[in-house]
């Protein structure tokens, strides 16, 4: 009966833990959905200024942005593991006024389900308005 009982509170907590994974927040959008975190003041779009005015612009090249949030027992989160958070640390990282051509992708490591962690990459070209 001890067996039993103990097998019912494994299997819920792995049940309950689970579904405290950390992932980026709500209004996010999926992996792999390409944007960027800067408007013009025009109301525009970094790309669509970009994709207007490719002569404004100067290319700094490829750069790599990251945020992460971690989880402890599902009840305790820390971190901005959002896209935008990781876009904005790429565009600090290289002095540019925006990104173009964002592609994302997520690391996620769990152990026991005790603790987890995910990781925001996102990667794309960075530039700067002349």
């Amino acid at each position: 009966m001890k067996l039993i009982g103990c097998a019912i509170v494994i299997v819920s907590t792995i049940l309950v833990c689970g579904c405290a994974a950390t992932m980026p927040g709500p209004g996010q959008p999926a992996p792999g959905v390409l944007f960027s975190s800067t408007t013009s003041p025009a109301g525009m779009t970094i790309d669509q200024e970009y994709q207007a005015y490719p002569d404004s612009f100067e290319v700094l090249g490829f750069v790599e942005g990251t945020s992460s949030n971690q989880n402890i027992l599902g009840v305790i989160a820390v971190g901005n593991g959002g896209y935008r958070a990781a876009i904005d640390n790429a565009v600090k990282k290289s002095g540019a006024d925006g990104l173009i051509n964002c592609v994302a992708d997520i690391q996620s490591t769990n152990v026991l389900f005790l603790f987890s962690t995910s990781k925001t990459i996102v990667r794309g070209l960075a530039i700067k308005r002349k």
